[in-house]
């Protein structure tokens, strides 16, 4: 009798399919009720149409399942499955026997969002099916595996959730050891095991011994000791690094109560407003954000900032534009394209955002030429959803855009130093802080960059999409 594939297996070569209809798709089964000759259809179906098979619901856009209760579903799926389409069965067969894609409307068996998503945001989720098949035609394919034998994670596909997610788990809790102490080489080599295939000997034993015992002693250690926890609180402050954090350790201030009464003192005498202001908003600032709510404040901004200069654009960037489920803050960034009209923008928005109360605090930092190019700003909760916490704003001319949405997305791509891993010709890129753009090497005079994917055309890299450049955890 032969062997049928399930979802905990790889399943066997994939013979050539039959036809197209499904190409770029990419499907996960879930045989919940699903009988083994149902299931070894639907691999069969799903490799005779063209489409992709994940073992991990993550890295899929269609969801096959009977289950129609949304609480059934998250006992095999744990996580938000609003970006999925989740149908039956019969979708699969349907086209199949039609050799097109279908509707996933009629094929429902649970309501996601996905299918109701606005255009601008589909953008921004993994392998969403109507836009590759509005604009598969004039795209380049951008969705294929990935070089995964590449030794840097700037030529591989990094998911938001890998097949050593648990092993990343247990070094993250080493390199945040080592940020803790201030042990930056070693915290920079446990970053680089995380994200790079291939790791030094020390590593390895590490990971000899998690795939032994299933965990490594160390991190375990680590993450018992009681100066590990009190300096990991102390730095969940805004303004608190690791080092002023270890200063506060060795000194007796060891709890949030112990900052407040001794910022307090500061603020009495006209210092740190900043830090002070984080410990009022602590609660608020460390609730992580969903992403409905990541996407209307990002609309309440954006309807604000209309009010100040119409015909704007903005990206929601971050870790929501990686598809993270969850957000510890907002990372908007706007133009206008008319080049010039972005300047002073964000200081007209953030004044506005104050003078209507729903902006509590703000820090600002300024650009080359003197005027306010990024904002932090902390909303009042009362115009704004339950969970708001921090939204970074950041203005930038429309020659740069492109740079600007890749700026929070490639810090651990590029192992803190892109220069280290791309050799553009002519090209200078400013280290850390790829949201300035690059220049030309011989005269600094800046490179335009409409969009990402120019960006990295000019940095002689193969482009890779934003929800498989989570090089860390």
């Amino acid at each position: 009798m032969p062997r049928i594939p399930s979802p905990s297996t790889s399943p066997c070569p994939t013979p050539p399919p039959e036809s197209q209809a499904l190409s770029g798709i990419t499907l996960h089964i879930i045989d919940a009720k699903l009988d083994p000759k149902e299931t070894g259809e639907m691999y069969t179906l799903a490799q005779s149409t063209g489409a992709k098979l994940s073992r991990v619901p993550q890295l899929a856009s269609v969801l096959i399942t009977r289950l129609t209760m949304r609480r059934r579903l998250e006992r095999h799926v744990s996580w938000d499955v609003n970006t999925k389409h989740i149908v039956s069965p019969e979708w699969l067969r349907t086209c199949a026997q039609q050799n097109k894609l279908l509707p996933f409307s009629q094929f429902q068996t649970i309501k996601t969002a996905a299918g109701s998503r606005r255009g601008s945001l589909a953008r921004t989720t993994m392998d969403t099916i109507q836009d590759s098949v509005s604009i598969g035609a004039s795209r380049p394919d951008h969705k294929s595996s990935g070089d995964h034998e590449h030794p840097l994670s700037t030529h591989r596909h990094s998911p938001l959730f890998c097949p050593n997610q648990e092993l990343c788990l247990e070094l993250a809790t080493l390199v945040k050891a080592r940020f803790l102490e201030g042990e930056f080489n070693s915290e920079l080599s446990y970053s680089r095991a995380i994200a790079v295939r291939i790791v030094q000997a020390p590593i390895c034993s590490q990971i000899e011994e998690y795939l032994k015992t299933g965990n490594i002693a160390e991190a375990r250690k680590a993450a018992a000791s009681e100066r590990f926890q009190v300096l990991s609180l102390l730095t969940q402050v805004h303004g608190v690094g690791a080092a002023k954090a270890r200063e506060h350790y060795a000194a007796g201030r060891r709890s949030l109560e112990d900052l407040r009464k001794f910022y307090r003192a500061k603020v009495e005498a006209g210092t740190h407003l900043g830090i002070a202001a984080a410990l009022e908003l602590h609660d608020e600032l460390n609730t992580t954000i969903p992403r409905e709510e990541v996407e209307a404040i990002a609309n309440g901004v954006f309807g604000e900032l209309s009010a100040v200069q119409l015909g704007c654009e903005y990206t929601i960037c971050g870790g929501y534009r990686r598809g993270k489920p969850y957000s510890n803050d907002i990372d908007i960034v706007f133009t206008h394209p008319e080049v010039g009209t972005e300047r002073h923008l964000c200081t007209k928005l953030v004044d506005r955002l104050k003078t209507s109360d729903q902006s509590a605090y703000t820090s600002n930092h300024e650009g080359t030429h003197g005027h306010q190019t990024r904002s932090a700003c902390y909303p009042q909760t009362q115009r704004f959803p339950p969970s708001t916490g921090r939204s970074y704003l950041c203005s930038m001319s429309r020659l740069l855009d492109g740079c600007s949405w890749m700026a929070s997305l490639l810090r651990s791509t590029f192992a803190l130093n892109p220069n280290a891993y791309v050799h553009p010709p002519g090209l200078a890129l400013n280290n850390l802080n790829v949201i300035f753009g690059f220049t030309q090497s011989n005269n600094s005079k800046p490179i335009v960059a409409y969009s990402e994917e120019e960006v990295f055309s000019k940095l002689n890299l193969k482009y890779v999409e934003p929800e498989f450049r989570n090089a860390d955890v």
